[in-house]
């Protein structure tokens, strides 16, 4: 319990630090303060409900792996101090990874941004690569394994097997925002998809494949 309680309120902070740099980043480039209000309740939400739950059950997955593997004769110090070292890995490569993984976004569908670029701080529209948070968060828990000299291999294999449980919560939080389908279907496991959400060109369609 303890644990998870420490790792929620990790994942609260690096949450508000993200979104603070994103909104103080957008009214410096000239956005909107209303708007700006708009994207740290907007981001707050989605982050939450589509990442936080993911972040938890691998960060515990990762956790438990990476104290295992300094041996099976550790003392209670011992636990303790690998168990802070890789909370403050996870903290940082969620930041990383949320970071990472917009940018992902935003570089590989930059047409969707030409001539708006508040566009890139609408987080709450969608827009979270799973292969940016990948590079993101590896980037940094490279830079914080660097600077304790932890063993980055050994980090590494302790993260891999978690990411699998976030990306697969995640999946559900791609279905009630209803992003990431594809095209039409009326097989009995199509997803509707609400005309606002539906892309131009489909919006007669009312069911989708879900990938």
């Amino acid at each position: 319990v303890a644990v998870g309680v420490l790792v929620g309120v990790a994942v609260g902070v690096l949450v508000g630090v993200a979104v603070g740099v994103l909104v103080l980043v957008g009214v410096l480039v000239g956005v909107e303060v209303d708007v700006a209000v708009d994207v740290l309740v907007g981001v707050a939400v989605r982050v939450l409900v589509d990442v936080a739950v993911g972040v938890l059950v691998a960060a515990k997955v990762g956790k438990v792996r990476y104290i295992r593997k300094g041996g099976p004769d550790l003392s209670e110090e011992d636990v303790k101090v690998r168990g802070v070292a890789f909370d403050s890995i996870a903290f940082w490569a969620v930041v990383g990874g949320i970071i990472g993984a917009r940018l992902y976004h935003v570089v590989t569908d930059y047409q969707l941004f030409e001539g708006h670029p508040e566009r890139i701080f609408q987080i709450w529209k969608g827009g979270l690569a799973i292969w940016g948070a990948v590079m993101g968060g590896a980037l940094a828990a490279w830079i914080v394994g660097r600077r304790h000299k932890l063993n980055f291999a050994d980090i590494c294999d302790s993260i891999v097997p978690g990411l699998a449980f976030a990306q697969a919560i995640g999946r559900w939080g791609n279905w009630f925002n209803q992003e990431l389908f594809g095209g039409p279907s009326t097989l009995p496991w199509a997803v509707e998809i609400d005309r606002v959400h539906r892309p131009a060109g489909y919006t007669q369609y009312s069911t989708f494949q879900p990938t």
